[in-house]
């Protein structure tokens, strides 16, 4: 899988007087996966694709593949009951992002609740609707990794933890994608969340 850094030019964060930017790691096909840095630090960013050796010191002892370790388990549990004429056996909803870490959300009666990779709970974010393919959780994710950096989100989330479509800055109205990147200019002109449909992603 080919990856690379996606993140606001320098140029734009001078003229646009940007605060807080952030370069992620994409996918070839376009998706977000793991992997995020302040970009004023992203010329070293890998995505993965360098394998780097460093002592236990500096990169801890702890196993950090939980969730794929979990899943696994599962699955090997479920094969050994089926081998024992057990089956139909269901372990719930469990969601991995590519690094073996827990995924986005976690479905609990019904329920999703974002969370962090460590599986706890992302504030009070929840959504109850059956249909989750548009449950991402980015803003309540990065409102995390903004707290632990000792900074201030300023974009505001849905009650599900996605990105609110609009968002404010002052008096000016804009929209943003579902990883909270704006995707107008400042001549446009939306009034709605159903006008930030209207604009296509970067």
């Amino acid at each position: 899988m080919v990856s690379l850094v996606l993140c606001s030019a320098k140029e734009n964060v001078r003229q646009e007087g940007f605060k807080n930017l952030r370069c992620f790691c994409y996918s070839s096909a376009g998706n977000r996966i793991f992997g995020q840095e302040w970009w004023k630090k992203a010329d070293n960013m890998t995505c993965g694709t360098k394998i780097f050796v460093d002592k236990s010191l500096t990169v801890g002892t702890q196993y950090l593949r939980q969730c794929e370790s979990q899943k696994y388990a599962q699955e090997r549990i479920s094969y050994q009951l089926k081998l024992h004429g057990t089956i139909g056996v269901s372990f719930g909803v469990l969601l991995c992002d590519d690094d073996g870490s827990y995924g986005a959300y976690k479905v609990v009666d019904g329920s999703a609740y974002c969370t962090w990779r460590d599986n706890t709970n992302l504030g009070t974010w929840q959504y109850a609707d059956d249909d989750r393919s548009s449950l991402n959780c980015n803003c309540a994710r990065d409102t995390k990794i903004f707290s632990n950096a000792g900074k201030t989100q300023t974009q505001k989330c849905s009650g599900s933890g996605n990105y609110r479509a609009l968002q404010t800055e002052g008096t000016l109205l804009y929209c943003v994608d579902k990883d909270g990147f704006r995707k107008t200019r400042k001549e446009d002109t939306p009034k709605t969340e159903e006008d930030c449909a209207l604009y296509a992603s970067y």
